[in-house]
């Protein structure tokens, strides 16, 4: 991602002009392929202008934050620094390469 290069932009920022900022098309393309890149890596296939729905990227940034990944078997278990896991009993959280720690779930 980069900001806006087009002709009349104002520290890298849109304006209104006169004149106003050229939109250019490598920013235009670089915008539309980081929002894409968010939900493929949500598993989601991207849909045509005769199948939009318009959610997409809200859909993909649900299961990129709220899905629920599987509590670890124990403390050295497989995992990836800021990985979150729960379950009924505990929240699990990664904290160095196959290193969990884990607090209890109590009501209050």
């Amino acid at each position: 991602m980069h900001r806006t290069e087009g002709d009349n932009h104002d520290d890298h920022e849109f304006t209104n002009g006169p004149p106003a900022t050229t939109i250019e098309d490598d920013w235009l393309n670089s915008v539309q392929e980081e929002i894409c890149e968010v939900i493929e890596d949500a598993g989601i296939t991207l849909k045509t202008a005769a199948t939009e729905t318009n959610n997409q990227l809200l859909a993909a940034l649900i299961v990129s934050f709220c899905a629920r990944a599987a509590a670890p078997g124990s403390a050295a278990a497989s995992g990836t620094p800021g990985q979150i896991a729960y379950d009924a009993t505990h929240i699990y959280v990664c904290i160095g390469t196959d290193t969990w720690v884990r607090g209890g779930l109590a009501a209050w």
